[in-house]
Order: structure tokens, then C-alpha cells, then sequence
């Protein structure tokens, strides 16, 4: 059932999402993934969890952008004078889930700092072959910038976690 909502919303997603199709889709998202009543809002493990662990990927996509030498700046959907990382939000939206299954699973005594580290050495699939999740993000990243570079957006290499 939220399978095909997510489906319903993102078919009636327009520019600029006038009628909020995308905030509707995440509360679909989140309450399937955790729990009924979940909000991103909440003061819970789980967000802080969800909250270290984005951070934790998008400072390795700032790193390898700016490695192939673009501004994080300049993003494609995020555009805000002062979000200085609006290119690696658009980046990471693909790898949210590795984030949230971490977070899915983790234990109320657990060290999440230390489990959301882990995400980096996490092994993933890129091009079909195993590669540390630290890794795999240089390469989806670089993937990005030769897919932009060269006008077709089948060369991007998305990152799977195998299962």
C-alpha cells in the first residue's frame, strides 16, 4: 500500500512541488520505514542517528567534490544563497536509504556514532563490484560530473547495497 502511495505521489510531483507532493511522500516513507506517528521533528535516537549519518555522507560527497574540482555551492534541485552544500544535497538524495536502514536497526544502547561511522566501510555495489561505501561515493560522484560532462545520465554509477 505505501509502495503505491509513494508511486500515486511522485507521478503528481510538478516544478517546484506547489502542492507538497514530496513532504507527503516522506511522511509515507518515514512511518513505513520506523513507525507509525513518525516525524522528522521528534527528539529521538533514531533522528539523531538519521542526522549524524547524513552529515557523515555528505561531508564524503563534499570531499569528492570538490576533489574533481566543482563548488558544492552550485546544486541542479537545491538552490539556496545560504546552504553552501546545495550540489552534495542533490547528491546524496540516492543514498539516503544506507542511512536509514542503519538507523532502522539500531539498538537504544547502541553507540550510533560509532554505527554510523561503519556506514563508510559499509560494502556496497557500484559498476557491479564491491567497494567500500567511502570509495563507492568518489566514484558515483566523478560518475556525476562525466555523466553532466557528457549530456547523457545513463553514465551515472548508482550505488546499491546488494540486497
Amino acid at each position: 500500500m505505501e509502495a503505491q502511495m509513494l508511486t500515486d505521489y511522485a507521478a503528481c510531483v510538478e516544478p517546484g512541488d506547489p502542492t507538497n507532493r514530496e513532504g507527503h511522500a516522506a511522511k509515507v516513507y518515514f512511518n513505513s520505514v520506523f513507525f507509525p506517528g513518525f516525524t522528522r521533528e521528534q527528539d529521538c535516537l533514531i533522528n539523531a542517528a538519521l542526522n549524524y549519518g547524513y552529515s557523515i555522507i555528505l561531508s564524503e560527497i563534499n570531499r569528492a567534490v570538490v576533489a574533481a574540482g566543482y563548488l558544492t555551492q552550485l546544486g541542479i534541485h537545491h538552490k539556496s544563497e545560504f546552504n553552501e552544500f546545495c550540489l552534495s544535497f542533490d547528491l546524496i538524495e540516492p543514498l539516503r536509504f544506507l542511512v536509514d536502514k542503519k538507523a532502522k536497526v539500531l539498538k537504544e544502547d547502541a553507540d550510533f556514532t560509532k554505527e554510523m561511522v561503519s556506514l563508510l566501510a559499509k560494502d556496497v555495489f557500484i559498476r557491479e563490484q564491491k567497494q567500500s561505501l567511502g570509495n563507492a561515493i568518489g566514484l558515483y560522484v566523478n560518475s556525476f560530473f562525466d555523466a553532466m560532462e557528457k549530456g547523457d545520465p545513463n553514465r551515472i554509477a548508482f550505488i546499491s547495497d546488494g540486497e
